[in-house]
């Protein structure tokens, strides 16, 4: 009762928001009443979690607007490209500051070298599967940093709305951090990290939408230059996992299979992958294919794609990446190579 009274009566009465001034002067986007709600959302973080100030005005120096819409299968989105971070208006104010400080945080994550989209065909798949994941175990770390120093400054419905979501990672992160040790805070920020990866249905879903979904629309293939970069481990760790104190997560972790591999069904996906780029003829195919971990599945999520679309993966190429595949065979071809004539002729 406490909690609903504090969200409702401290935080907009049915949808009400008085006009104030921001408290971080961050561009905002759309009607007067979703300005509104927008200044309500910065300025409840900004005056009770000083990392959430942080991060929203290093968004503001960056360049980038806030913005409210409709979506239903997302609680936010950050594009680094149009510098927009849009929050999905159809969830509770207490969803949307842990999504606000989520997404902020991905601006950060990409001003410092992060990956803006899920897949680039200039980089190799192992790098880019590596540093999805980690950018989304440390959005959710920060996110979970931010509402608990809301919660101490007496806003404790945040975290118990991200806590309801995401229970494993707010459950890490109090167990680790001590307010009367600050220091600690950078092992609470990795314990919240490694608990997103525990959560193998969604570490699953992210390799099937780093790797999968966009190598079936022959992304990789627009690579026509023949080199695929790759990151280290200390490198990727280096660009996404920095706080005030340096870093808080080592390189090394990210070398274990569940962090740098991928499914054993995803694998062979991968593997009829590149066997239609080679059967037609495509040059430029990335070497990593062949070399990403597996890692052992359990029989819960095994269950879990068997009974349900998880578990549906797409034809090596749908109908764009087959047109794309066609132009990459076509463009290995030397056109004043002379055939040998056919049989019978």
């Amino acid at each position: 009762m406490k909690s609903f009274l504090i969200d409702t009566f401290l935080h907009g009465l049915a949808g009400y928001y008085p006009k104030q001034e921001p408290a971080v002067n961050v561009e905002m986007h759309g009607s007067g009443r979703e300005k509104r709600r927008l200044t309500a959302l910065v300025n409840r973080i900004a005056g009770a979690s000083p990392e959430g100030r942080k991060l929203l005005e290093h968004a503001a120096r960056e360049g980038y607007a806030l913005a409210l819409e409709p979506m239903y299968y997302s609680g936010g989105t950050c594009d680094a490209g149009q510098r927009k971070i849009v929050l999905n208006s159809m969830l509770s104010d207490a969803r949307l500051v842990g999504m606000l400080a989520h997404e902020t945080r991905h601006a950060y994550q990409f001003s410092n070298g992060g990956q803006p989209t899920s897949y680039m065909s200039s980089r190799s798949l192992g790098t880019q599967i590596k540093i999805t994941r980690l950018q989304e175990a440390d959005a959710c770390a920060f996110a979970a940093a931010v509402v608990e120093e809301m919660e101490r400054a007496g806003d404790p419905v945040p975290m118990k709305r991200m806590g309801e979501e995401k229970p494993g990672i707010t459950a890490a992160y109090r167990a680790a951090f001590s307010a009367e040790r600050p220091e600690s805070r950078r092992n609470a920020l990795k314990a919240a990290a490694d608990a997103w990866y525990d959560d193998a249905e969604i570490r699953f879903l992210y390799e099937k939408d780093t790797a999968v979904l966009p190598l079936s629309r022959g992304k990789m293939l627009e690579n026509t230059w023949g080199r695929f970069e790759t990151l280290s481990s200390a490198e990727i760790a280096a660009r996404i996992c920095r706080t005030d104190g340096g870093l808080y997560y080592d390189g090394a972790d990210l070398e274990a299979p569940p962090r740098a591999g991928v499914h054993p069904r995803t694998a062979e996906w991968l593997k009829k992958h590149a066997e239609s780029c080679r059967n037609e003829g495509a040059a430029n195919i990335d070497p990593g294919l062949s070399r990403l971990p597996v890692y052992k599945s359990s029989a819960w999520l095994d269950r879990r794609l068997d009974e349900t679309c998880l578990g549906a993966f797409p034809e090596p190429f749908d109908e764009e990446g087959r047109a794309k595949l066609l132009n990459a065979g076509k463009r290995k071809e030397n056109p004043f190579r002379l055939k040998p004539a056919r049989a019978g002729r």
